[in-house]
């Protein structure tokens, strides 16, 4: 049996003369939690896709849990979870034969539905109502309590927390963990880098349909920017503080990107007329910007 759950070889794909993604080359070891990490339109959803078989590569090709996806399709689907970014499920049906369908194709360690559903916070009158009166969230519910349903070899999700709030996000990380403990593989797409900290080993990182960076949470820790916003009293101040960029001022206001330490944000601050400051998360085209502009 092959250590590697995802491999995709020189994986391409082509719109015309535009590219979703170019030359992707990743390795997934079994067990792993993995981050694949973008903005919006990087190429992540591309991507995966082609993992699963709902596009064929332009170039390139894709192995996962060492079988080619070519040909091997049905197999591997039964021993993987897939979970869109745009999940939608069949609307006349209810909640509960929706789940009741989708499990029958599966291959897993053990059944653990009901007991999803009640960590998803999914009532009997949720289950027995059409899917069409659902909400965005109790759909991404839905589609979470089938992904991990029987904690599949693998589970691929595209931005799995969309549209849940914060009690059910850290439901979520919960059972990402829990399934890796039982020996799945996941594999999720996010453009929130917080997220992909809370709970991945590794990550990949692709802007405009490139892969520009592969490595550990501790490298991507080390690289981490902070989003400084102060509020001076008077207007065009110089302001140096080391390992940094300035996004852009508007009269005493000044956004910084940083990646210097407290002691020396706190030094610089010391000397400067602070009315005011907030520490902010950047976005992560705001890190891409200032951290990969030379890649």
């Amino acid at each position: 049996m092959s250590d590697i759950a995802i491999q995709t070889f020189n994986l391409t794909k082509k719109y015309g003369e535009a590219y979703g993604i170019r030359g992707l080359n990743l390795e997934v070891g079994r067990g792993e939690i993995f981050g694949f990490l973008g903005p919006n339109g990087a190429g992540k959803t591309t991507s995966i896709r082609m993992m699963v078989d709902l596009l064929r590569p332009t170039e390139g090709s894709v192995r996962l849990l060492g079988k080619e996806v070519r040909g091997h399709t049905h197999e591997l689907l039964r021993r993987t979870s897939y979970l869109p970014g745009e999940f939608y499920p069949f609307p006349e049906l209810t909640g509960r034969k929706y789940l009741q369908l989708g499990t029958r194709f599966k291959e897993g360690k053990r059944d653990n539905i009901q007991g999803l559903i009640e960590r998803f916070d999914l009532s009997e009158g949720d289950l027995n109502k059409r899917i069409k009166y659902y909400s965005r969230g109790m759909k991404q519910k839905l589609g979470l309590i089938q992904s991990f349903a029987y904690f599949p070899d693998l589970i691929i999700m595209d931005e799995p927390t969309s549209g849940l709030d914060p009690l059910m996000q850290s439901v979520f990380h919960s059972l990402v963990h829990e399934a890796a403990r039982t020996g799945s593989t996941v594999f999720l797409s996010s453009h929130q880098l917080s997220e992909v900290e809370k709970i991945c080993q590794r990550v990949a990182i692709v802007k405009d349909g490139q892969l520009v960076s592969m490595e550990s949470l501790e490298m991507l820790r080390k690289k981490r920017y902070r989003k400084l916003h102060l509020i001076l009293d008077g207007d065009n101040l110089e302001v140096d503080i080391p390992d940094s960029v300035i996004q852009r001022r508007e009269g005493n206001s000044i956004w910084i990107l940083t990646r210097a330490s407290a002691n020396d944000i706190i030094r610089v601050l010391n000397e400067l007329p602070v009315e005011d400051f907030y520490l902010l998360e950047p976005d992560l085209e705001e890190v891409f910007m200032s951290f990969y502009q030379d890649k």
